[in-house]
């Protein structure tokens, strides 16, 4: 495909879309290395790798604050580490919900659209609306405790893993 014939709005924006690239390379390569290393030396001396990942990360914490690594470790510590938090609720929470039922679902859904076109608007609405969807499926559970729920087996499993 010839050069002539990208719009001139599509070039600028692979333009920017480069530049930014390059600019955070660097702070996401040095977050790479910390990860990775905070992640073999678990492995291999049994120590939590977010101690580890905590420790390395005050270490090298001087290349955040001036050089070419800045933008990088910006970026990675803010939207990277909010994308990784937000698959890591994403996989519990599907996992929890395929559990619960067709009849505990239908609540859930309904109530967090009941929350949402009632509530105070905005995120005050969306968070009461997150909060219902966490706590209806425990307190259900709680009042039905005759039934062996699979997602309740799942965090007895998790909090044995977590407390050991």
């Amino acid at each position: 495909m010839a050069l002539a014939s990208i719009p001139f709005a599509v070039s600028l924006r692979i333009s920017k879309l480069k530049n930014r690239l390059y600019s955070v390379f660097p702070g996401v390569i040095v977050s790479m290395i910390v990860a990775t290393t905070a992640q073999f030396l678990a492995d291999h001396y049994s120590t939590p790798v977010m101690l580890l990942a905590l420790l390395l990360g005050m270490a090298v914490s001087f290349l955040g604050e001036e050089g070419k690594t800045v933008a990088g470790i910006s970026f990675t510590s803010k939207t990277l580490l909010r994308v990784g938090v937000a698959l890591l609720g994403v996989r519990i929470s599907a996992d929890l919900i395929i559990g619960l039922g067709p009849q505990l679902i239908a609540l859930v859904v309904v109530g967090v659209l009941a929350t949402i076109a009632f509530g105070l608007g905005g995120r005050v609405s969306l968070a009461t609306a997150g909060g219902l969807a966490c706590s209806l499926p425990a307190q259900w559970r709680s009042a039905v405790p005759q039934r062996q729920w699979p997602s309740a087996r799942y965090c007895q499993k998790m909090t044995a893993a977590n407390s050991a």
